[in-house]
């Protein structure tokens, strides 16, 4: 959260030391277009009340300072600075940023006008020291499927991916546990996958079977709404 990662840099740098940021910044449009079609219950309100993303992360940090006394101080120089002059601001603190592709850093040169060194640190699983399961159980044999692991819950958008695979004849495995505030989206999934025999759902896995689960399938498929 911004005003963490703020209050954090403003101590780094009073103590002369360089900060090396790893921002994971989003598109604020894809988080915005998100917010307003895809979001459940109180959230979903939220947007009405509220219209700008700026404004709803204000809202949503005074809540939780509410709920943790101790983030007051940070959220309160949140509510005073503004949300997007945050996020400038630590971007502009920081001498080095690692980016999670090049994409990332032109998003954030394009909406910041910010200029900076950076490097690249891809998303990866561990290789393990031992061979891979070559037959999970839970799959029932099947290989060379269609993988996509994740938490379930709306930003990832794995109802979009079932709808496209049904009637494909392709096997399908989706892996991950329920985000808890999300259950009425696990149970539009339950209800599209009943009676698919090409789709299987795994509510978890051991970390240690999760390059089994990789090494096994054909490919994996991230279809979130951003990421």
């Amino acid at each position: 959260r911004i005003h963490d990662t703020y209050a954090q840099a403003i101590n780094a740098r009073k103590h002369n030391k360089p900060i090396v940021l790893t921002p994971l910044y989003h598109n604020p449009r894809f988080i915005d277009e998100y917010d307003k079609k895809h979001r459940y219950g109180v959230l979903k309100l939220l947007n009405y009340i509220l219209p700008t993303l700026g404004s709803r992360e204000i809202a949503k940090n005074l809540y939780r300072c509410f709920k943790d006394p101790r983030q007051q101080s940070a959220v309160w120089q949140l509510v005073k600075i503004g949300y997007r002059n945050q996020q400038k601001a630590v971007l502009e603190m920081a001498d080095m940023l690692i980016t999670q592709s090049a994409a990332e850093m032109r998003q954030i040169e394009t909406d910041f006008g910010i200029k900076k060194n950076y490097r690249t640190a891809k998303l990866g699983i561990d290789i393990p020291r031992t061979s891979h399961n070559e037959n999970l159980s839970a799959l029932n044999g099947i290989k060379d499927f269609v993988l996509c692991m994740g938490r379930i819950e709306t930003r990832k958008n794995q109802l979009s991916i079932i709808k496209a695979m049904k009637g494909t004849g392709i096997p399908l495995v989706l892996v991950g546990n329920v985000n808890p505030y999300h259950k009425a989206y696990f149970q539009k999934i339950q209800k599209e996958i009943r009676g698919e025999k090409n789709i299987i759902y795994l509510p978890a896995v051991p970390h240690e079977e999760v390059y089994a689960l990789f090494s096994l399938a054909k490919v994996h498929v991230n279809a979130s709404f951003y990421e």
